[in-house]
């Protein structure tokens, strides 16, 4: 008698005259066959979509800290210009209340 597996990609035909469980046990062999034959497939899929999406955002990465590196540069200048003028408020006043107390 026949029995008949449908996979993916197959269908198997396997002769196993008068005797149904060497049938069943020919089929799950195929069937395991071909679940290994997935499993590869997806974890080799997998790896190199984890490592297409990691290029990729080390790519965003890179390009944002290259886009804000001149906005640092100008934060830090707009710092140093801030610490400047504070200084030289604080040397107003100290200047003022001395005046004032002439």
């Amino acid at each position: 008698f026949l029995e008949f597996a449908y996979t993916q990609r197959h269908t198997y035909c396997v002769s196993a005259p008068h005797d149904s469980v060497q049938g069943i046990k020919e089929i799950d062999l195929l069937l395991r066959n071909e679940m290994s034959e997935l499993n590869a497939s997806l974890t080799s899929t997998m790896l190199n979509f984890d490592r297409v999406t990691s290029m990729r955002l080390d790519n965003v990465t890179n390009s944002t800290a290259s886009l804000l590196a001149p906005t640092d540069s100008r934060l830090v200048n707009i710092e140093v210009q801030l610490d400047n003028i504070t200084s030289r408020v604080d040397k107003l006043e100290v200047h003022s209340i001395n005046s004032t107390s002439k």
